[in-house]
């Protein structure tokens, strides 16, 4: 369905008055994080020029969910300067630089002879990079519990395998669907459990138990956030974008009659693109059954979700796709939902008609 015509489909009309969540999605996929930090730091720009005072993601936003590499880019622009917890640390342009930049620190490769036996990438240099970022000047690590900025909610889904159940690290109370209290885990270690992609990094050993890439079960969250920010924010209307990392339509024939070595890597990415549009199916199919005379839509989807023109593998930081990305990236910024996205923060959030 056409993006546009989705949004229309899905707006409460009448909206004048009405108390307004807005929910920022990010999807997983490692190195392609850069699509979605490119769309967040154009935001910002933009906003900040219309609004004529800096205005920062977190600002903007009331809940903000990220899977795998999206968790960086969520927890990134929530956490808190260090004497203000009013105020977000890190504009959206250091999380671009993070990707342009530090991307070796990040997919730091193990050479070994036998690597089908091995995840592809050493953890150390990306968990002192978390550290770095999210380290307070008293050596203090930050916790969800403390440094988040003031009001704002974050989600980020991962997966225990040692007690077999999803989990949604978060700064609320989780009441519904789990006793545990993950609101005391650090940002690094909470980013890292997120992170863990099956052959790619490690699982990540938190308090005895073993965590792995949430884009396992969940790479778009979306759902999940705007189905919590119904229960802890209730609201009358939800806004919702949903940023995903590319999309590439591979051709797995080839691997009919393949073996262990050929769908290693190829079954993690089916994995996170098929829970990702199972995503999108949920609000295409929202309230479907209800009487279509009484139908009435409480949230309002804005997709930024790009098809990629070529294979661009979690971890290929090379030019060539990295120039890609950047491409994929103002396509969408260029895009009419990214324009009516715009109109509607201004309007909804900071009461300026454009």
């Amino acid at each position: 369905m056409d993006a546009s015509k989705l949004i229309r489909r899905l707006s409460v009309s009448g909206r004048g008055g009405k108390k307004t969540t807005f929910i920022l999605s990010i999807d997983g996929g490692g190195i392609r994080g850069l699509i979605p930090s490119i769309i967040l730091d154009r935001l910002e720009k933009v906003i900040s020029e219309k609004r004529g005072v800096e205005t920062r993601i977190a600002e903007i936003f009331d809940m903000v969910a990220g899977t795998s590499t999206g968790s960086i880019i969520a927890l990134g622009l929530t956490v808190s300067e260090e004497d203000n917890n009013s105020k977000p640390k890190y504009p959206a342009s250091t999380l671009v630089d993070i990707y342009e930049k530090e991307k070796d620190k990040i997919f730091d490769r193990i050479f070994y002879p036998l690597r089908l036996f091995y995840p592809r990438f050493k953890p150390g240099k990306f968990e002192r990079l978390l550290n770095d970022y999210f380290t307070r000047k008293n050596n203090e690590v930050c916790k969800l519990s403390e440094h988040i900025v003031k009001g704002v909610h974050v989600l980020v889904p991962s997966y225990n395998i040692t007690s077999k159940e999803h989990v949604f690290f978060n700064n609320y109370s989780d009441k519904f669907r789990t006793t545990r209290d993950y609101t005391k885990f650090t940002i690094p270690d909470v980013i890292r459990a997120s992170t863990a992609a099956p052959t790619y990094f490690p699982a990540k050993k938190i308090n005895g138990e073993h965590y792995i890439d949430g884009g396992v079960f969940m790479n778009n969250p979306s759902y999940f956030a705007y189905r919590d920010a119904k229960r802890i924010l209730k609201a009358e209307e939800y806004v919702i974008c949903s940023l995903g990392t590319g999309h590439y339509q591979e051709e797995l024939g080839q691997l009919i009659n393949g073996g262990l070595g050929n769908w290693a890597l190829p079954i993690i990415s089916l994995t996170m693109n098929s829970s990702s549009k199972l995503a999108e199916e949920y609000f295409h199919d929202d309230n479907k059954d209800k009487d279509p005379n009484k139908l009435v839509y409480d949230f309002r989807y804005y997709p930024l979700r790009p098809s990629l023109k070529r294979d661009t593998p979690l971890d290929d930081t090379g030019e060539e796709s990295m120039k890609s990305l950047r491409e994929e990236a103002e396509k969408c910024i260029n895009d009419k939902v990214f324009n009516e996205l715009v109109q509607r923060i201004l309007e909804d959030k900071f009461d300026i008609k454009d």
